[in-house]
């Protein structure tokens, strides 16, 4: 792992590959990164003795089972400025030309299905920068966030002169219940001391509440 210094520079290191002889031929089957690489293939080999996490170390095993030689290999140096996304450009270069590769993130069994998915979509749009390809899914991305922000606005253009029709209808509505309200009421006083006119009286009252549930119910 790329080591930051205390003014905010990197530590200078290597990307490298891990490659076994077989048939004569060294074939990469890991990509690392390290500032530290005469350290980096020791600590390989100490902990495939014991690490059962990764798939790396044990195809470590398997090799040094069968007494297949492996080594590190530096593959791209980096300094000050620190690996960037060389690591990550390594891997899929080497995932499109075929090899097989035993890498994981963080434990993550499903990372390397991810970025071999990754890889066949670079392949399928001719691209052979990772870097270039996460740029193109960038644009495409903010591209995408772009539509969908000018559908809101044409959306809300669109529904502006409804909504606000709308709400003068209910504005309109509401003044008219509470004018009715209003007559109501004053029909009530004028007749509720009248023992012929309760029946009216009841009907009135009953027109009342429901005007006066309907204004309620607006509100909510």
């Amino acid at each position: 792992m790329a080591k930051r210094l205390e003014d905010h520079s990197f530590e200078p290191g290597i990307i490298y590959e891990l490659r076994a002889c077989i048939n004569d031929e060294w074939h990469p089957f890991y990509v690392g990164e390290t500032s530290r690489p005469e350290r980096r293939e020791t600590e390989h080999r100490a902990l495939s003795k014991f690490d059962n996490t990764r798939v790396v170390y044990d195809f470590i095993r398997r090799l040094d089972a069968e007494s297949v030689e492996w080594r590190l290999f530096s593959v791209a140096e980096y300094g000050a400025e620190g690996p960037k996304d060389q690591e990550d450009e390594h891997i899929m270069r080497c995932i499109l030309d075929g090899v097989n590769l035993m890498n994981m993130r963080k434990g993550d069994h499903h990372w390397l299905a991810a970025k071999q998915a990754q890889a066949a979509d670079m392949s399928a749009h001719g691209f052979t920068s990772y870097r270039k390809y996460r740029e193109w899914q960038s644009e495409l991305e903010m591209e995408k966030v772009r539509k969908q922000n000018d559908l809101r606005r044409f959306v809300s253009k669109t529904l502006e002169p409804i909504k606000k029709a709308q709400k003068d209808e209910k504005a309109k509505k509401q003044q008219k219940n509470h004018n009715k309200i209003k007559q109501l009421r004053a029909l009530i006083l004028d007749f509720e001391n009248d023992a012929n006119r309760q029946g009216f009286v009841r009907q009135l009252r009953d027109e009342l509440a429901d005007l006066e549930r309907e204004v309620e119910a607006n509100y909510d």
